[in-house]
């Protein structure tokens, strides 16, 4: 919420001290600390009379600030609503275009994407990757993790327990796939790890040939998959 803000109109739906209505919110303007923000439950139409300020003695001596702070905004009125805009755009609404373009500039850009992410690959395939990526694979390992007991041992070569690691770079069968690929490729790899991948991608391909490089990166974690 921080790229809103509310206009005051009678005050009945904004929260005096945790909302923002003048630009940072009370509680940080008064340094008050976040155990206390549970009980501070009044709305501005607490502190209006006649559309003008009024607070307690109790409370102005003990935010002497607080009159001058607040004094900025005057209240539209009992008749007219408060109303949440966005700052960002030219009339205070939200389009899906300004939230489309808030989301993008602030997701973090990582150096996989590109590789994931494809036309060229097939979308179970890139579901895959990004999986594995995040360590979301159901394997042995990570279901013992959540709760789940039994005995794990490699589906591929039943003589090793199954993981991620083992499952898509240790297996010996995996391990074949690998060596396909380096003998396409007729070049030196060692592949231990996601970031070997990349550091294959990373290599001066042609923009044809890193297609195809990361094609056949995905199938083979694929097809390690899939047995």
């Amino acid at each position: 919420m921080d790229n809103t803000q509310w206009l005051v109109g009678n005050g009945k739906f904004v929260n005096f001290w945790i909302d923002n209505w003048l630009g940072e919110p009370l509680v940080k303007q008064f340094n008050i600390h976040e155990k206390f923000h549970n009980i501070l439950t009044s709305r501005i139409s607490d502190f209006l009379h006649n559309s003008c300020w009024y607070f307690p003695d109790n409370l102005l001596s003990a935010c002497p600030d607080l009159l001058s702070t607040v004094s900025i905004i005057t209240p539209a009125g009992t008749d007219i609503e408060d109303v949440l805009i966005w700052k960002n755009s030219n009339n205070g609404q939200l389009s899906l275009k300004q939230a489309f373009d808030f989301v993008q500039c602030h997701c973090q850009r990582v150096s996989w994407q590109y590789f994931m992410w494809n036309t060229f690959i097939p979308p179970s395939q890139s579901l895959l990757v990004w999986r594995l990526l995040y360590n979301k694979i159901q394997t042995n390992d990570n279901l013992t993790l959540r709760g789940f007991s039994f005995p794990s041992v490699c589906d591929l070569g039943h003589s090793h327990r199954e993981t991620s690691f083992h499952l898509f770079f240790e297996c010996p069968l995996v391990k074949n796939y690998w060596n396909w690929l380096k003998n396409l490729l007729e070049t030196r790899i060692i592949v231990h790890n996601m970031q070997d991948c990349l550091s294959i991608l990373a290599d001066n391909w042609s923009p044809q040939a890193s297609t195809v490089v990361v094609a056949c990166i995905a199938n083979v974690f694929y097809q390690s998959l899939e047995g």
